[in-house]
C-alpha cells in the first residue's frame, strides 16, 4: 500500500503522515527496491490509532508513549492526566463565564470590579452630578489599584456607610462644589484654606489614605495629587496634615 492509499483510508493528508514519521510518532515502514514506502496492515493500524488519539486531544508526545509498548506507560494514565487537565480548564472557564455574566448584568461600569460597581451604584443613587460621580470613580479606582485588598475593602465599607447618611451627602455635595471651583483659583486664594477645613472635617473618608503623613498608599496618594490643580493640591495637603 502506497502512502496516498494509506492517507485516504485513515482520513489524513500525506503531508501529515510524513510529519508523523519525521517526529518519530509513526515508525517508518519498509521500502521497496525503488525507494517508495510500502505500508501494511500494521502501519495502517498504528496510523488509525494515532489519528484517534489526536482527535481525543493527546499531544504527539503522549501519543508516542501510548503507542510505544516498550515504554510501559499505560494509556489509561494518559487519559486520566488529560481528564484532570480538562477539569481544571472547565473550572477556570466556568469561573470566567460567571464573572462575565455578572458584568453583563450591570447597566453600567462594565470594566469595574464587582465591589467598585456596587459602590458606584450607591453613589449614583444619592448624587445627581454625573461629573462628580465620574471624578469619584476615578479616585476610587486609583485607590483600589494601589491599595492592599483588605485596606480598600475597609475604605469601601466606610464609604458605603457614609453614603447612607443624608447629612454627610448634603455636606459632601457642598464640599464637592467648592472643591471644583478651586480649579479656576490660584493656590493663594482665601477659599483654599476654607475648603481645606471642610475636607479635614468631612472629606477624609472620600479621599485616598493620608500617605503624605506616613500611610501605606504612597503611590495612590501621589497619583491622586497629580490629578488636581495647584489650588486643590494645597487644600488637600493642608487637610491631610489635620488627619494625622
Amino acid at each position: 500500500m502506497r502512502i496516498g492509499e494509506l492517507a485516504k483510508i485513515a482520513g489524513v493528508s500525506t503531508r501529515a503522515i510524513r510529519h508523523y514519521h519525521s517526529v518519530g510518532v509513526l515508525p517508518e515502514p519498509a521500502r521497496r527496491s525503488n525507494g517508495y514506502r510500502e505500508y501494511g496492515s500494521k502501519d495502517l493500524l498504528s496510523l488509525v490509532r494515532l489519528v484517534r488519539l489526536a482527535q481525543l486531544g493527546l499531544t504527539l508526545d503522549q501519543i508516542r508513549d501510548a503507542l510505544d509498548e516498550q515504554t510501559g506507560h499505560e494509556i489509561r494514565n494518559i487519559f486520566i492526566e488529560i481528564v484532570t487537565d480538562l477539569d481544571a480548564q472547565i473550572n477556570e472557564l466556568t469561573r470566567r463565564r460567571r464573572s462575565i455574566a455578572e458584568v453583563l448584568s450591570r447597566d453600567v461600569d462594565l470594566v469595574s470590579s464587582p465591589a467598585m460597581a456596587s459602590l458606584l451604584d450607591r453613589l449614583r443613587g444619592v448624587v445627581g452630578d454625573q461629573d462628580l460621580v465620574r471624578r469619584e470613580q476615578e479616585l476610587l479606582e486609583v485607590a483600589e489599584a494601589t491599595m492592599p485588598v483588605e485596606r480598600f475593602a475597609e475604605l469601601a465599607e466606610k464609604y458605603a456607610v457614609l453614603l447612607a447618611d443624608p447629612q454627610v451627602i448634603a455636606t459632601s455635595r457642598d464640599l464637592a462644589a467648592r472643591f471644583e471651583r478651586l480649579i479656576d483659583q490660584g493656590p493663594e486664594h482665601p477659599e483654599v484654606l476654607e475648603v481645606a477645613e471642610l475636607i479635614a472635617s468631612q472629606g477624609a473618608a472620600f479621599t485616598p489614605s493620608n500617605t503624605a503623613d506616613g500611610g501605606e498608599n504612597t503611590a495612590g496618594w501621589e497619583l491622586f495629587l497629580q490629578s488636581l490643580t495647584m489650588a486643590q493640591q494645597h487644600a488637600v495637603t493642608a487637610a491631610a496634615g489635620k488627619w494625622s
